[in-house]
């Protein structure tokens, strides 16, 4: 891509990459040329054992704590900081310097930990780093049979009314609606340890589809289908459907319809997760793949939910988690969305 090429001259005297990157440029500062074409004499940047002056064409990465995974096990240490001695009575003041200054020292090693995966200086904001317009609600109601997915069943949000109207999940497959499990995002970012949890979810509900919208190339389309028919078997393929591209009001009607959107990984939805959750549509993630910035996690913590459950195995877990949302249907789907975490 042009920008990765880009970041190897310095064309301004400071430069940062914005979270949309997603990742670090993994681009040493000794391989950084300046304005003149000489080796750069370094920025402000450095990751973990990379040495003075080192620290990539770029000199910022612009991230969020919400977004980066600042521990071992955790996306952020969120508990008590410090411990009790019951030995020494200090008095309430010296407590709270202390408190402060454990506060700093654990902002600081979450700091140096997240530092480890970039090249860059990462900068960390506290919230979600931008402000985003709510989305507007869905102009238009999008018949699932006019891109070429099947009736598909009515799926209750908490608070709906019209409970007797949509049936039991059960009974989808029976009635010819289905349920859909929904991956909006382009073919390139499908990994193909994706495939595995595509194929656990068609398996564990035979009622349901995954639909995805095709490439912008036709090729690109073939060969995506190609080796998802080969993943997942005859059968479990016939219940895969790729649609054409939606404009913006059909993206958001069509996600309102879906039971469950599946964020892929390594690399997951960035803005489309928060249209997704915009009209009440869990998304289902596997947390311990997602290698790159965690971003639909992160938009789960700023609404103050976590929605890591342990599983075990993460993959196949991720897959029954979104079985669980996918099939419960009313009040109950809104306990059962979330991140899968090994």
């Amino acid at each position: 891509r042009l920008n990765y090429f880009l970041a190897f001259g310095r064309l301004a005297r400071r430069s940062a990459l914005f979270w949309g990157h997603a990742t670090t440029s993994g681009i040493a500062q000794v391989d950084a040329l300046d304005a003149r074409g000489n080796q750069s004499s370094g920025g402000p940047g450095g990751g973990e054992g990379s040495g003075e002056g080192s620290g990539g064409g770029i000199d910022y990465f612009v991230s969020s704590e919400l977004f980066e995974r600042l521990s071992a096990s955790s996306p952020c240490d969120d508990g008590a900081v410090g411990g009790e001695n019951e030995e020494v009575e200090e008095d309430e003041e010296e407590e709270e310097e202390e408190e402060a200054a454990a506060a700093e020292e654990e902002e600081a090693s979450a700091a140096a930990w997240g530092q480890r995966r970039y090249t860059e200086r990462l900068y960390l904001m506290r919230g979600l780093t931008t402000c985003f317009k709510r989305p507007p609600a869905p102009g238009m109601d999008l018949d699932p049979e006019s891109i070429g997915l099947p009736p598909l069943e009515p799926f209750l949000r908490p608070g709906d009314e019209a409970g007797a109207e949509a049936g039991d999940g059960a009974a989808a497959g029976t009635t010819g609606q289905k349920r859909l499990y929904l991956v909006p995002q382009t073919l390139y970012k499908l990994h193909p340890d994706f495939d595995a949890l595509l194929a656990g979810v068609l398996a564990a509900d035979p009622g349901g589809v995954v639909a995805m919208p095709a490439a912008q190339e036709d090729g690109w389309t073939s060969l995506a289908r190609r080796r998802l028919s080969r993943a997942l078997g005859p059968e479990l393929a016939s219940r895969l459907l790729l649609f054409r591209r939606l404009s913006f009001q059909e993206f958001t009607a069509l996600a309102a319809q879906a039971h469950v959107v599946l964020d892929p990984f390594p690399v997951g939805g960035g803005r489309s997760a928060l249209e997704v959750l915009s009209v009440a549509t869990p998304v289902v993630l596997l947390y311990p793949r997602t290698s790159i910035l965690q971003l639909a996690h992160g938009f789960y913590r700023a609404m103050g939910l976590d929605p890591t459950f342990d599983v075990a195995p993460p993959q196949k877990g991720a897959a029954r988690l979104a079985v669980a949302s996918g099939t419960a249907n009313g009040a109950a789907n809104g306990a059962a969305n979330g991140a899968a975490n090994g």
